[in-house]
């Protein structure tokens, strides 16, 4: 769970991901968030049975509100796991989900596991400035990349 305000201007690239074990993607990547360019994504991604190839369930929202009300408010992702299934929520809204069943990697020598979403990740936090962002010069300036806090929780 992230909880965050941020800037959605042009030039601007922050992100909220995880990542399992073993060789991308085949440890699974789940993009809480990634904003860029008008567009927040919730996105899943998993081993294809080539080297570096993925697998993807995505989601593009490219009208997720007025900019400005958006960068004064602080939201809150979180990252749901189940035995089933795994989801994103975004102010406790539904953006994303994906089944296990669905998200296999298959065997390679690539593959450490079956189950990507159902092994431990690492929360990365990241601000990219340019990139899939756009072009920094048409930034708004200050950008703002505010992390009020980033919890995990285990069910026990």
């Amino acid at each position: 769970m992230v909880r965050a305000r941020l800037t959605i201007d042009d030039g601007y690239f922050p992100a909220f991901w995880t990542t399992g074990p073993g060789e991308w993607p085949y440890g699974g990547e789940v993009d809480l968030m990634e904003y860029y360019k008008g567009r927040v994504l919730a996105n899943f991604a998993w081993g294809n049975g080539t080297r570096w190839g993925a697998r993807r369930n995505v989601f593009n929202n490219p009208n997720h509100g007025d900019k400005t009300p958006w960068k004064k408010k602080f939201h809150v992702w979180k990252l749901v796991g189940s035995d089933t299934k795994t989801q994103i929520l975004l102010d406790d809204e539904l953006m994303n989900e994906v089944s296990h069943d669905t998200a296999r990697d298959p065997q390679t020598e690539w593959s450490k596991v079956v189950h990507p979403f159902k092994q431990g990740h690492s929360l990365i936090l990241n601000l990219a400035i340019g990139g899939p962002g756009g072009d920094p010069p048409k930034a708004t300036w200050p950008l703002v990349y505010e992390v009020d806090y980033a919890r995990v929780y285990q069910k026990e």
